[in-house]
């Protein structure tokens, strides 16, 4: 992979004079921006490692029942965050899945 590759993502914007290939969705305006693949490299790490905080005493020893997978949805924001896809949320949505699996040791 090229060190400083880029990857393209649509998001909605304000602007009124935004170009894109899809010029609105759900009455959203919609615009693609360029975003450098280290950055969301970054961000995704971040983003793991928080929630692997949160969920480090999901399955203490000693219960009856464990949790044997976390789904995510993720959605991409216009800097390059990633952010949970809550369940309020009534606009049209792409995100991204991520399975979480606890490790074998």
């Amino acid at each position: 992979m090229v060190k400083d590759s880029l990857i393209n993502v649509i998001v909605e914007t304000e602007e009124s004079n935004t170009k894109s290939i899809l010029p609105s969705i759900a009455g959203k305006k919609m615009a693609t921006v360029s975003l450098p693949v280290k950055l969301m490299k970054q961000n995704l790490k971040r983003f793991l490692d928080s929630m692997e905080d949160i969920i480090t005493d999901v399955n203490r020893s000693g219960k009856t029942m464990k949790v044997d997978q976390i789904e995510l949805n993720l959605a991409v924001n216009a800097e390059g965050g990633f952010e949970l896809i809550g369940k309020a949320s009534a606009s049209i949505e792409t995100s991204i899945k991520i399975v979480l699996v606890r490790s074998k040791k």
